[in-house]
């Protein structure tokens, strides 16, 4: 009886530990998903905002040609 509970404690443990397992593994991937998003949308905002400079380079020039 004592062996057979403690193969079965055993057994549960191992269980557990593999679903414990299986979560983490599954967090990382979701966090590994998000930087690799989080990345993308830094390189797009750089390239917006490069943008955004030469456009407004572009404006005050124009001003610059009407008040000048």
């Amino acid at each position: 009886m004592a062996c057979t509970l403690a193969a079965q404690c055993r057994h549960e443990s191992t269980a557990g530990l593999i679903a414990v397992g299986a979560l983490v593994d599954n967090a990382v991937a979701e966090l590994d998903r998000m930087t690799q998003q989080n990345s993308s949308l830094v390189q797009q905002s750089s390239v917006a905002a490069q943008g955004l400079k030469a456009r407004a380079g572009h404006l005050a020039e124009a001003i610059d040609a009407f008040a000048g």
